[in-house]
């Protein structure tokens, strides 16, 4: 009985080794689960931060894009040649390419709308595509 007491001890004491390892074991994957859930957080937090920088990028660029356009057209792609009168009706003469075009009010050439002639004054003013405006005067 005693052999048998001594074999069953050695086998327990065997066991409780192994258990031991085992738990050493799962400690050590809970620590690398635990660095790898912190690495994931990080990484996660860096593709927000990088994705709201994309997303500010886009919206700068729309918007350098939207002011250069404007920049671009702030002055009509043709010529203001006169300010005339024919049966009581104001006209502005201008020229684009060698055509002439004779506008009222209201009327448009390329986009840009006659807003306004003073043929007193000598001043015409027109609007653009996008809004913008654009008055000169014309010499006698």
């Amino acid at each position: 009985m005693r052999t048998e007491q001594s074999s069953a001890n050695r086998e327990l004491s065997g066991l409780t080794a192994s258990v031991s390892a085992i738990q050493e074991s799962i400690t050590e994957m809970r620590k690398g689960n635990d660095e790898l859930k912190q690495r994931i957080t990080d990484a996660q937090s860096k593709l927000q931060a990088i994705a709201q920088d994309v997303r500010g990028l886009k919206v700068a660029g729309t918007k350098k894009a939207a002011a250069q356009r404007k920049q671009a057209a702030s002055v009509p792609p043709f010529i203001i040649d006169a300010i005339d009168l024919w049966d009581d009706a104001v006209y502005v003469a201008v020229s684009q390419n060698g055509q002439a075009a004779f506008l009222r009010e209201g009327e448009q050439q390329s986009g840009w709308q006659v807003v306004h002639i003073d043929r007193l004054k000598g001043q015409v003013a027109f609007r653009g595509p996008e809004g913008q405006d654009y008055s000169t005067s014309i010499r006698r």
